[in-house]
Parts: structure tokens; sequence; C-alpha cells
């Protein structure tokens, strides 16, 4: 039996409790390395020392002892945070923290496996004064020898945000606030994927039947949102061979991406309708073949009042982007139509 539009709405609003986040990008995953475990490693250490200019005093040291589950740590008097300190035997330790009553070996993992020769960090801090403690700090739960404690970073970070209202305001500096909250986000976002979701897989189960109906709705949606851009752009240039490409492409942030392309302007020349994960659009005209001594005149063209943003990809290749979106179909395919006309000029006059 069909449902009608209350029921749709009704599973809708279920269904959203199973929406994950989108994972923000940050300062350290922008460079593609923010996941490794020397840069981590080195702000970790930069964070551990309580006399740094950061200002957050002994709030990452007092965090780990925490997480790391010791009832009685001792008193937080750090004379030395040290990385890549190297044993009798060659090996290195990530991280080892010295005071004047304690020490502490620091191994961090990300996503390489534990092989590293503990008993031999042990040796090397038998010589230090006081107490010792060792901690492997990884993103998934390690399994290590009797004097070793595995802390994960989900545990370690939750103690550092449960604490941090303490000392934000001793920071020196706003920039360390968004450095701290950029260096957080980067791990969260590589935390080790969780264990299946039954609660989501069983409404999944339950409900399949209607979700198929509304992929295939919104797949309708997607095909009279291309037949109506071929309308327009016929209807502009008086083409009747309007070309479609359509595509779900991940380079687009997950978008929906309808190509609209005309016999008037050559073969790869093309308006890129992109449907957002949203429902919003905007539009990106792709000009192709444009050398740089007749950009001045595409761009008189292109841009008489409308604002785009434009980049040349591949030395001659010109894209106009929308600063503005548009929250609708009928809005989108009217600017569908105004940048066909503005191509059709472009073509029909510049000689191309």
């Amino acid at each position: 039996m069909q449902m009608d539009k209350y029921e749709y709405h009704k599973f809708l609003i279920q269904a959203n409790r199973f929406r994950h986040a989108i994972k923000e990008c940050n300062i350290f995953s922008i460079g593609g390395k923010g996941y490794y475990e020397n840069p981590t490693s080195d702000i970790l250490a930069f964070f551990l020392d309580p006399g740094r200019e950061h200002g957050f005093r002994d709030l990452f040291i007092t965090s780990l002892f925490e997480a790391a589950g010791y009832d009685s740590p001792p008193p937080i008097s750090v004379s030395s945070v040290e990385r890549e300190v190297t044993t009798d035997t060659g090996s290195r330790i990530d991280l080892l923290i010295k005071s004047t009553t304690w020490s502490m070996v620091i191994e961090n993992k990300m996503f390489h496996w534990l092989a590293n020769p503990l008993p031999d960090y042990e040796k090397h801090i038998e010589r230090n004064d006081g107490e010792k403690y060792f901690i492997v700090l990884s993103i998934k739960e390690e399994q290590v020898p009797p004097k070793w404690h595995s802390v994960k970073w989900e545990s370690y970070l939750e103690h550092i945000k449960k604490k941090l209202g303490d000392y934000v305001s001793q920071a020196s500096n706003v920039k360390w606030h968004v450095i701290l909250r950029e260096f957080i986000m980067n791990i969260e976002n590589n935390y080790a994927p969780k264990s299946p979701n039954h609660e989501r897989n069983e409404f999944v189960e339950e409900n399949y039947s209607l979700l198929n109906d509304l992929l295939k709705l919104r797949q309708a949606y997607l095909d009279d949102l291309a037949e109506m851009g071929t309308r327009v752009i016929a209807e502009v240039t008086g083409d009747e061979s309007i070309s479609i490409r359509s595509s779900f492409d991940n380079n687009w942030a997950g978008a929906q991406v309808i190509r609209l392309f005309s016999s008037k302007w050559g073969k790869r020349t093309n308006i890129a309708c992109v449907l957002r994960d949203t429902g919003t659009f905007y539009l990106v005209r792709y000009v192709y073949d444009i050398p740089d001594d007749k950009l001045t005149d595409l761009r008189k063209r292109l841009d008489p009042a409308d604002e785009y943003t434009h980049k040349t990809e591949s030395k001659t290749i010109r894209a106009f982007e929308d600063q503005a979106g548009y929250t609708d179909s009928k809005s989108a395919m009217a600017a569908v139509g105004k940048a066909a006309k503005l191509l059709n000029d472009y073509y029909s006059n510049a000689g191309q």
C-alpha cells in the first residue's frame, strides 16, 4: 500500500537520528598529513609542557594521568618534554616527560600497530629518579605489558574537554584556543570506526521498502532537473541536441552535478548545476580553451552584473562559480537560462 505524505514525513523524522555529522575540515587536515604520528606528537609535546606559551598550564598532563586511570597522580611539576629520545639500543621514544620526582614515557600510535620495543623504553628510564609511568596513547585499544597503561585518544580528549573550562581563561592568546580546537577536531576525525550500529540497521531493515521508494523519488527529481535544464538551454540557444552528463561526484563534496552542453559552445564548454546535499543549488560555468589574451573579453560578457568567483584550470579552462546560491529549482533554472544567454553571446560574437 502506498504511504501518504504524512507517513513519509514521519519516516524522515525518525531517520534523522541516524544522520552522521559531516567532518569539518581543519588546519591540520588541509595538508593531508594531519593524521601522521610525528606531527601529532610534535603538537602534543607542545601542549604537554605546562611552561610553553599556550597558557593552558597542566591541562594536558593532568588529563592524561586521569585518562590513564592513575588514582593518585604525582604533583605536576614538569622540567622537560622531549621528542624522539634515542635509547642505548637505538630505539626512539616518542615522548619522554621528566619531573624532579617522576618520569613518563608516551608511545603515540595513530594507525600503525603497536610493535615497539616497550621493554627497552622501560630500561632506558630506570636511571631516572622517582616514579615511572608508561602510556600507550592510541586511536584504538591496545594490548600492553603489565607496567603500561593503554589510553585511547577518544578518552584522553574527553578528559581535556571536560576540564578545559577551568583553564581556557588562562590561555595567553586566543590563537591557542583556535589551534587547540583544530587539534582536537583533527584527532576526532580519525577515530577508529565504531562497531556496527545495530539500531540503525534494524531501522533500515524494517523500512527498506519505504526507503527504496524515497530513493526512487529522489532520482525522479534529479531526472526532472536534467530535463528542465535541457529545455531551458534549448529555448535559449535554439539547439535541439543538448547533451547531459549527470553524476554523484565526491570531488564536489558528495553533491549531485548535472552538466549541460550545447553544440553552439563547442564540445566541452558546459554549465554545471550543482545540487548540494542540503537541497540548495549553485552554478559553475566551464568555458574551455580560452587563452589569456581572450580572457578580458570573456569576463566582460560573463560578468556584467552577477558576482562570480573565477579560477583557471589546466591553463585555458575558465571556471566561473556563483557567489550566491539558489534555494529551489525554479531560481536555479532561471540562472541556467541567464548563463546560457551569456555563453551564446560570447560564442556568437567573439569569433570562437
